[in-house]
């Protein structure tokens, strides 16, 4: 039996929107048009939690029990419960700080009636919205697919894994390292604080599909010896951008930027050249910028996506290590801005357009 748990926002229990399981319509899903969960005191990025799905035949497919099925389980608090629907929504989001934009979700239900929103179970473009900025709700507006009778395994649970794939040398106090062979304590080389000890790292191997395919940046493409090697990450690891045009679009020349807004400049684009891939994530006391194959790039930036991402056992230890994060999303303060969303699509069209690097060593604070 297979099992994959992937991140949704629990919707609580509901009336059941596929009342007839004679064929594989959910009959009633428009009732959920118009519902919106978050708010600006309870926003919905603070309170996305984890969903497990069984596939106990092993063929990739969560099954309902549409027209006589034997239903296969998703788990919930420790509870399972057979599928009973999947439906489609368009949906619209609402960020923190105010801008919209609208995508594709779906609902789950399961058969004692608890409902969950899900990101859709493709890993494709239409979950950027998801990833763009934190979210404070999200709202129901029509029906897309309501004709579906199992689900997918593996939807796009992992859409916030932030870290190095396995074999980057990382700068420490004793030189390069492959990040695969760190431990906590290993003193490694930071921007701004010297060398500091490591706290926790942590690894997972997942299909490099979708949200999970490695970005590749080749040597020099962020600027001059940056990196100084192929630097092989995650879409959502930030790397350090410095120049004028940040400066004049964020007021500040440095910000940092997930590898994935950087595909379509020279040299940057999905690694597609293997299956699978082992990513690599380590923290310490707080957020840092290191040297990866000679790149400035981020460590874990512990938020509620990242922590999510990582799997309960993960989250578990560095929950232990630094409890006043799941309090406070302030707790885990980012060392440098974050561009997110259409600002890092707009700025990485501008170094693009000028045919400017997004790292410039001898940049000075304007």
């Amino acid at each position: 039996m297979a099992t994959n748990a992937f991140e949704v926002y629990y919707l609580g229990v509901l009336a059941d929107i596929d009342p007839d399981e004679s064929d594989f319509a959910s009959e009633d899903a428009s009732d959920l048009v118009g519902l919106t969960v978050g708010t600006a005191s309870d926003p919905f990025s603070h309170n996305t939690t984890l969903l497990t799905a069984e596939d106990t035949t092993g063929d990739g497919w969560v099954e309902s029990n549409d027209t006589g099925t034997t239903p296969e389980n998703i788990i919930y608090d420790g509870i399972a419960s057979g599928l009973d629907s999947t439906v489609e929504y368009w949906v619209t989001i609402t960020y923190v700080d105010g801008s919209t934009d609208s995508t594709e979700m779906m609902v789950i239900q399961d058969e004692s009636g608890r409902a969950f929103l899900s990101p859709l179970q493709h890993g494709d473009s239409q979950n950027d919205p998801l990833n763009d900025a934190a979210i404070e709700s999200i709202t129901l507006d029509s029906v897309s697919w309501d004709n579906a009778e199992s689900m997918y395994l593996d939807p796009e649970s992992d859409a916030f894994i932030v870290c190095f794939a396995g074999g980057t040398l990382i700068e420490t106090e004793t030189g390069p390292v492959d990040v695969s062979r760190l431990s906590v304590g290993s003193k490694v080389r930071t921007l701004d604080n010297g060398y500091q000890p490591l706290r926790w790292i942590g690894a997972r191997r997942v299909r490099a599909v979708g949200k999970l395919a490695p970005v590749r940046v080749r040597a020099g493409a962020l600027g001059s010896g940056m990196p100084l090697r192929d630097l092989v990450v995650s879409p959502q690891h930030r790397v350090l951008v410095r120049s004028r045009i940040a400066q004049r679009m964020f007021g500040h020349r440095e910000v940092l930027v997930a590898a994935g807004k950087l595909l379509g400049l020279p040299g940057i684009a999905v690694d597609t050249t293997k299956p699978r891939v082992t990513y690599w994530h380590f923290l310490f006391d707080q957020h840092q910028i290191v040297f990866s194959e000679g790149a400035a790039t981020e460590s874990l930036y512990p938020g509620p996506q990242a922590l999510q991402a990582l799997g309960p056992e993960g989250r578990s230890e560095i929950l232990a290590l630094f409890p006043g994060i799941s309090a406070r999303e302030s707790d885990a303060r980012a060392i440098r801005p974050l561009s997110e969303g259409g600002a890092s699509k707009a700025m990485v069209a501008r170094h693009r357009k000028n045919r400017k690097p997004v790292f410039q060593a001898d940049l000075r604070e304007a």
